[in-house]
C-alpha cells in the first residue's frame, strides 16, 4: 500500500498533464483546420504561433507518456526513459523561447495595421520583425545546445532562460505597445480599447505563468534527485506543464 497508493498519485498527476496537453494539441489542430476550411490561414506570426502551439503540445504528450511508461514499469529497460532528455531538449525547450517572439510580431503586426507609417517607418518595423525572429531561433539553437551538455547547469539555464527571457520580453513589448495603440486602459471610445484589454490579459497570464515555469524548475532540482521526494517532484512537474500549456 505505501508503494502503490504514491504511484497512484504520480500517473493521476501525469494524466491531468496529458489530459491538458491533449485539450491544447486538439484546439490547435481544430483552430487551423477552420482556417484552411476557411481560406484564411496566412503565413503570419498568428500562423506560425498555432504550428508552434502544436509542436510544443505533441513534445509534452511525447514526453509525459514516457514518464507514465517509466511510472508503470512499461519501460522495463529504461530506454526511453534514459533518452527523454533529448525530446525535453529538442521539442519542449525550442517552441517555448519561439512562441513568445510570434506574439510580439503579431503586435508589430498590430501596431502596422492600426498606424499610417511613411515607407522608412514600415520598412524598420519589417527589420524588427525579422530581428525578433532572428532572437527567438538563436537563443532556440543556444538552449538545444546546452542541453546536449552533460552538465546539471547548462540544462537548468537551457530550462530557466527562456521562461526569463520570454516572460520579460511580453511584459516590456506589451507595456509598449499598450501605450502606442490604447495608453489609457478606460478609454473605451478608443478604437483599439478591445484589442488593448485582450494584450493586457495576456500579458498578465503570460507573465503569470512564466513565473509559475520558474518556481517549478527551481523546484525541480531540489527534488529531482531524491527519490523520497518524487511525488513533490511529480506536482511540481504539473505545475510546470500546466503553466507551459496555459501560457
Amino acid at each position: 500500500v505505501t508503494l502503490v497508493i504514491p504511484a497512484l498519485v504520480v500517473v493521476l498527476q501525469y494524466l491531468f498533464s496529458l489530459a491538458l496537453a491533449g485539450s491544447f494539441l486538439h484546439t490547435s489542430i481544430v483552430v487551423i483546420r477552420e482556417l484552411w476550411r476557411s481560406k484564411a490561414l496566412k503565413w503570419n506570426a498568428s500562423s506560425y504561433s498555432l504550428f508552434y502551439m502544436v509542436w510544443a503540445s505533441a513534445a509534452v504528450i511525447s514526453f509525459l507518456l514516457i514518464q507514465i511508461t517509466g511510472v508503470v514499469g512499461l519501460d522495463k529497460d529504461e530506454f526511453w526513459f534514459k533518452h527523454r532528455s533529448y525530446l525535453f531538449a529538442y521539442g519542449i525547450i525550442p517552441p517555448n523561447g519561439i512562441i513568445d517572439y510570434e506574439i510580439g510580431v503579431t503586435w508589430i503586426d498590430l501596431y502596422d495595421r492600426t498606424n499610417k507609417m511613411s515607407k522608412s517607418s514600415s520598412k524598420s518595423l519589417k527589420i524588427l520583425r525579422y530581428f525578433l525572429r532572428f532572437v527567438a531561433f538563436g537563443q532556440t539553437i543556444v538552449f538545444a545546445v546546452l542541453q546536449g551538455q552533460s552538465s546539471l547547469l547548462a540544462t537548468y539555464i537551457s530550462a530557466l532562460a527562456p521562461s526569463i527571457t520570454g516572460g520579460l520580453f511580453i511584459a516590456v513589448g506589451g507595456k509598449i505597445i499598450l501605450k502606442t495603440i490604447c495608453p489609457d486602459k478606460k478609454d473605451v471610445s478608443n478604437p483599439n480599447f478591445k484589442v488593448a484589454q485582450a494584450i493586457r490579459r495576456a500579458v498578465k497570464q503570460n507573465v503569470v505563468c512564466r513565473f509559475l515555469e520558474f518556481v517549478a524548475l527551481m523546484g525541480w532540482g531540489f527534488t529531482m534527485r531524491n527519490a523520497v521526494l518524487t511525488p513533490v517532484y511529480v506536482s511540481i512537474a504539473t505545475m510546470y506543464y500546466t503553466a507551459y500549456m496555459v501560457r
